[in-house]
């Protein structure tokens, strides 16, 4: 089971560029208007930089397209592919900002990411009611934003189409050509990240996403800012606030990876992790007749047989879909084990 989820964990280290460890300015950055923002009812912040000059950046906010009724207002902001040569290229950052709803009392703003590497954040921001309590809602303006190279920002990387193919590998191979297969995978996948965005692979690491975060700041007018980081958030926070000591209010890193790590390191790490969580629901499981995995009481003897099954003989659901495998399943299981508030779903699986 461990191995499974082994290949289901998603978590990365630090890639270490050659920025230095503390920055004063990010750099440049530039206002704009967000193309899935209404032109109606925007209102934008002016930022100080850390050095105390004026600049002229910001965000400009507007309500959502896709909610246009809301509370939940959108924005971007332009930053440089290279802070250290803002000639080359840039990134458009997608935020999503829920204010506070008590303004009288609001303490500031509050940056979050969920993790990954590799996802959007501004989803946190929109959903933010299912994330944290209603007290720390009420004192904080919640910006999600999605890391440059991730989500609505632009350029995005891309690298493959067909997701279900890929995690539909077999994660547990025990036979030459089955390992292979895992081989010839991860070649494809590299392969088509550097033909279809091989240009700013090499601008997106956790240090550049960290002094983006301080362009954010600064866009937002805050001379101190808050921060709640979920898994590898933990280590974009702490590389933030390693980079930007003088501009971090209060950070909670929640679910902190160790930076220093290998990526086999964290893999076994979070499987670990993955693995324990499963127990619990296994547990709980048990003793719910109403859980699929039930089985007389032996919930773990039920999965492991499932698992087997599928194996061997993946499930089709429907013509028009991949047929789900025994990595298709490990990926579902790692995913439903981040919250306990997933696991009604996958007891009705």
């Amino acid at each position: 089971m461990a191995l499974g989820l082994l290949a289901a964990a998603c978590s990365e280290p630090t890639i270490i560029g050659s920025s230095q460890d503390t920055i004063d300015d990010p750099g440049k950055i530039s206002d704009t208007t967000p193309e899935n923002a209404e032109d109606a009812g925007t209102d934008s912040t002016t930022s100080v930089p850390a050095s105390g000059a004026a600049t002229t950046d910001r965000i400009t906010w507007a309500p959502c397209k896709a909610e246009p009724t809301s509370e939940n207002e959108c924005g971007e902001l332009v930053v440089p592919f290279d802070y250290d040569d803002t000639s080359i290229g840039s990134f458009t950052l997608f935020l999503i900002r829920r204010p506070a709803t008590d303004q009288a009392t609001k303490i500031g703003s509050m940056l979050v990411n969920p993790g990954g590497p590799g996802f959007g954040g501004s989803s946190v921001a929109a959903e933010a009611q299912y994330y944290f309590s209603a007290e720390l809602l009420e004192r904080f303006d919640i910006i999600g934003w999605d890391p440059r190279g991730t989500g609505k920002s632009t350029p995005a990387v891309n690298c493959i189409d067909e997701y279900d193919e890929y995690f539909g590998i077999d994660s547990t191979p025990e036979t030459p050509a089955e390992k292979q297969a895992i081989v010839d995978a991860s070649k494809k996948f590299n392969d088509e990240c550097m033909k279809n965005s091989g240009e700013i692979l090499p601008h997106i690491s956790t240090q550049a996403t960290a002094r983006d975060m301080d362009s954010i700041r600064r866009a937002l007018g805050e001379d101190k800012i808050t921060y709640f980081g979920f898994s590898y958030g933990s280590e974009l926070g702490a590389t933030w606030a390693t980079m930007f000591p003088d501009t971090v209010r209060a950070a909670v890193l929640d679910g902190a990876s160790d930076p220093n790590a290998t990526s086999l390191d964290q893999g076994l790490a979070q499987a670990k992790g993955f693995e324990k969580q499963l127990d619990t629901f296994l547990a709980a499981c048990s003793k719910r007749v109403s859980c699929a995995f039930h089985s007389k009481g032996d919930s773990a003897a039920a999965l492991d047989k499932l698992l087997a099954s599928v194996d061997v003989n993946p499930l089709i659901v429907s013509a028009d879909r991949t047929p789900v495998t025994q990595g298709v399943m490990y990926t579902a299981l790692a995913q439903a084990m981040y919250s306990d508030t997933l696991w009604p779903k996958l007891e009705r699986a």
